[in-house]
Formats: C-alpha cells, sequence, structure tokens
C-alpha cells in the first residue's frame, strides 16, 4: 500500500464557504402582490374607493337621455373639471380671465345721448344689484359662467318670471350638470337621479320643470335658460373650452407631478443598479428589491435600516442612473408646458403671478396684453353686456332706453404714456386739463389747467391755432396705428427739431 493517507467523509471536517445575507431592521411592512407590482397594503387601502363612489352613469341614467332626446357632452365634463382642480396654471388662467371680465365695473348707459328715464333705470338698477335669493351679486353670477366658459366652453344661466311675465330671478347653473336637448330649446339638469327641465329664453310655449314636455297650466313651470357657448366645430349643441388643444400639456404636467410625488414617496432614492457579487443566500435579491421599492418609501420610513452580510470574497454595489438628465428635462419641459397653457387663454404670464422677461432681457409685457384684451377679454365683455342687454334688459324687464355695460379693463402702460404726456405738455401741444381729464381727475377750476406751455419758460401761451392743434393731437394720440414706442420716437425727434430750431434763434439774435 502506498502512503496516502485516508481523508475523512464527515461533513464536520468540510471547509464552509460564508454565504451573503440579509438582515431587516425594524417592523416588517405587509406587502401584497399585484398585476403592476410590490405595494404596501396601507398604500393601497388609502386609494381605496368604493362601488358606491363611482361617477358613471347608471343604465337608468342612460336610458333616460336615449328616451328624451338628450345629447350627450362632446366630451366627459368631470374629467376636464379634474384637470382643472389639478392644474394651477388652467385654474389660474380661467379665473383670471373672469376676474378680468368683470374688471372695473358694470354700469349702464342710455341708449340715446341725454335722454334719460329715471323709473327705467331704477327699476333695471334695483334687479341687476340683487338678482336672486341666494345673495349673490350680479358680479358673482357671471364670474360663476366665465369660468364655466373658460373650463368646459359652455355656461347656463337660469331666469325666472313673475306672474305678469317680468324676469325677477337669476342664477348660475354648473355647466357640468346641464345637457341639451336635441330640439335645442330644452334642457335638462341631471344630479345624480334628480331631473329637472328648463326651457330657452324666450321661448312661449310652456313645458314641465319636471317631465320636459308642454303643460297649458302654470304649475310646475319650468324656467327658462340663457345658453351660451365657444363655438366648437365638432358640436352643434355644446362649445369647447381653448384648453382642449393643451390637454396633452395639462396631462403630461400631471405626469411630471405624479413622477416627482414618487420619487418623494421612496423617500428621494433614485432609479438604480444594484449588483451582487459572491454567493447569496436564497431569495436575498429579492428581499434587497423589495426594501428598496417599498420599505423606505415615506418620510415615516426614514429611519429604517438594512444590513448587508457580505458573502465571502463578494460585495453589493449601488449606482444612481441618470437622476440629473431626468431633473434637468423636467425643468425645460414644464417650461414648454406651461406656455402651451397660456398661449390656449392668450394669457401674459405676469397676470398669472409669473415674472418672466422677453427676449433679449426685454418686455413683451404691453404687446402680450393687447393680444390678451383684444382676443380673450374684450370679446367676452361685449359678448355678455350685448346679451344681458338684449335678454335680461329689453325681453325680461321691458328696458329700452338703457344698455348693460361691463366696461372696458384699462391696460394702458401709464408709465410710457406718461413719457408722451410730458413731452407734449412741453411743447404746448397739450394742458394740464388733458392730461387730468386721460387719467379720469376732474378739470382744475382755476384757469390754469387750459393754459399751455412751453419747456423753454413755461410761460402760457394763446391762440385760436391751438384749439386746431389740441384736437389735432387729440386724433394722433388716439390712433391705434402706431405703437406707443413708435409715438415716443416720433415726438423725440420732433423735440429735437425743436429744439434745434430754438437754437438757430438764439443765435441769430446773438448776430
Amino acid at each position: 500500500m502506498g502512503n496516502e493517507k485516508a481523508k475523512s467523509t464527515s461533513a464536520g471536517n468540510k471547509k464552509q464557504i460564508r454565504k451573503g445575507k440579509v438582515h431587516l431592521g425594524g417592523k416588517k411592512t405587509l406587502m401584497l402582490h399585484t398585476s403592476k407590482g410590490l405595494f404596501p397594503t396601507d398604500v393601497l387601502n388609502k386609494y381605496e374607493v368604493g362601488r358606491e363612489a363611482s361617477q358613471q352613469l347608471s343604465t337608468e341614467d342612460m336610458d333616460f337621455f336615449k328616451k328624451k332626446g338628450l345629447k350627450p357632452h362632446p366630451f366627459e365634463a368631470n374629467t376636464m373639471l379634474d384637470f382643472k382642480e389639478s392644474n394651477v396654471y388652467f385654474d389660474a388662467c380661467v379665473r383670471q380671465i373672469a376676474k378680468d371680465v368683470l374688471t372695473p365695473a358694470w354700469r349702464l348707459v342710455p341708449i340715446e345721448e341725454k335722454v334719460e328715464d329715471e323709473a327705467e333705470k331704477e327699476r333695471a338698477t334695483e334687479f341687476l344689484q340683487d338678482p336672486n335669493d341666494l345673495d349673490e351679486s350680479l358680479e358673482r353670477v357671471i364670474e360663476k359662467l366665465i369660468v364655466d366658459w373658460g373650463m368646459l366652453g359652455w355656461t347656463a344661466l337660469e331666469i325666472s318670471r313673475d306672474g305678469s311675465d317680468m324676469v325677477n330671478g337669476m342664477w348660475h347653473i354648473p355647466a357640468q350638470t346641464i345637457f341639451s336637448h336635441l330640439d335645442k330649446v330644452r334642457f335638462a339638469q341631471a344630479r345624480g337621479t334628480k331631473k329637472k327641465w328648463f326651457k330657452r329664453f324666450g321661448t312661449e310655449q310652456n313645458i314641465s320643470s319636471i317631465t320636459g314636455e308642454p303643460i297649458k297650466t302654470p304649475k310646475n313651470k319650468a324656467h327658462e335658460v340663457i345658453w351660451y357657448t365657444n363655438y366648437y366645430p365638432r358640436s352643434d349643441y355644446y362649445g369647447a373650452p381653448n384648453i382642449l388643444s393643451a390637454l396633452g400639456a395639462v396631462i403630461g404636467m400631471l405626469g411630471v407631478r405624479d413622477y416627482n410625488l414618487a420619487f418623494f414617496e421612496n423617500f428621494g432614492v433614485p432609479a438604480g443598479l444594484v449588483t451582487l457579487e459572491g454567493e447569496w443566500e436564497e431569495n436575498s435579491v429579492d428581499d434587497i428589491r423589495d426594501f428598496i421599492d417599498t420599505e423606505i418609501r415615506g418620510s415615516q420610513s426614514a429611519f429604517k435600516t438594512i444590513v448587508l452580510e457580505l458573502p465571502e470574497g463578494g460585495k453589493a454595489v449601488w449606482q444612481a442612473l441618470a437622476v440629473d438628465i431626468k431633473e434637468g428635462s423636467f425643468t425645460v419641459w414644464i417650461k414648454q408646458l406651461r406656455e402651451e397653457i397660456l398661449v390656449a387663454y392668450r394669457m401674459p404670464p405676469y397676470r398669472i403671478g409669473i415674472a418672466e422677461a422677453g427676449s433679449l432681457g426685454g418686455s413683451i409685457a404691453e404687446e402680450a396684453t393687447e393680444i390678451y384684451n383684444q382676443s380673450i377679454i374684450e370679446p367676452l365683455k361685449k359678448d355678455w353686456s350685448d346679451l344681458i342687454t338684449r335678454t335680461i334688459l329689453k325681453k325680461g324687464l321691458g328696458i329700452t332706453k338703457y344698455r348693460f355695460e361691463l366696461q372696458s379693463l384699462d391696460l394702458r402702460n401709464l408709465e410710457q404714456l406718461t413719457i408722451i404726456w410730458d413731452r407734449l405738455f412741453k411743447l404746448a401741444c397739450i394742458n394740464p386739463n388733458w392730461i387730468r381729464g386721460k387719467i379720469g381727475e376732474e378739470p382744475r377750476d382755476d384757469g390754469l389747467g387750459d393754459e399751455y406751455y412751453l419747456s423753454s419758460s413755461l410761460a402760457p401761451v394763446g391762440g385760436d391755432a391751438l384749439e386746431k392743434r389740441e384736437r389735432a393731437m387729440d386724433a394722433w394720440m388716439e390712433d391705434t396705428s402706431l405703437s406707443i414706442n413708435e409715438k415716443i420716437k416720433t415726438l423725440t425727434e420732433a423735440q429735437k427739431a425743436i429744439q434745434g430750431q430754438m437754437r438757430d434763434m438764439e443765435n441769430d439774435k446773438g448776430k
């Protein structure tokens, strides 16, 4: 036999290799496997929605719509409401437009100059100052209507009449609750299982507020509705909001919001790559992944601990993946999405609290404000002024000598206008009372307000020619074909020319 020694087969004498092991610290969160991955049960319970919370129309509701000939909305109104509540720029644009339409105030204006009728004016004023039994002002009612216009594209104003067929009440109807009939004469409001019928303003035939069918007695007589829409080519019954073309931007911003919320819910742990080397115990990989994905989410888990017992010769490596790129991309993208929403409503950024400079550091606020006023505010003011005059005053209250007017919003750049007026004043082109009239002040009654002055000596000048010059300057100042910057440039050149002529005159005297 050789000298080779026998080897023991006892397991106790075999050299052991240490395996990696995961030790989870703290109370373990109860988890639930779903099709989307592993989620904490407390998170799922937090967002659990019962069946009774569904806002979908029931089969009974759909049958009611079909049998009664009601036209469905062109898009889900409650979804638009959710978007408005979830996006600050969408909400701010809609509310700012409503405020600007009502600013500075409304007034009753005689249709013919110097024709006053105190009885008519008093009757109209009394109703417009107290339009309903909810103690709502007319401004508040119109504000709600404009918010609906900005959010959905259509609005509904409920009107009631007294026994003598005179208008005696007006209320806002939430636009998402009202539906147009196919005949465009009847409207139905649906709130849950409750239904209420209305007819278009001015329709002579009475209908039942309960059934929507024609009736001959005044019992349960339906109120009237003034219907106003933002033209939408896809629907003959409803309008559409300006935001419709920018919904992608709203959804994109919600996606960024949800991403950031998920990032902080994960306690700031970015997307990462975990590499394990060596021999680890079974399920170690799953335990590490579940800990990172679930156990350290939320500030309440900020101090949870995981302990890794590394295998012999092995290691665990964490590597973050492209955090800076995502954050930088979001910063640029959010600004682009925000601008898309503002463009939809022609909204100058500064009007909703965004401080933003124009190209090359210059401000474009003046041009943006002019576009916003001419394309959004003034058309809405005119439409609602004409609508209330034609319906409430004329047909509802018998007012024929006054019209309702939402006054124009003063969006002038007074700083630049002051520069122009100062130069005109020093050139004896305008007088103090002319300037006072432009800023809404009463004229001076001491005679000095009607005098003209030259900058060289500030001495009064007179003459019939100045009256002609004043009329010409008024027309030139009201001319909208020239911008303020162009007017300033013209005045600067004129002032330099006059100063040059005055120097020449002084030189001639010296000679």
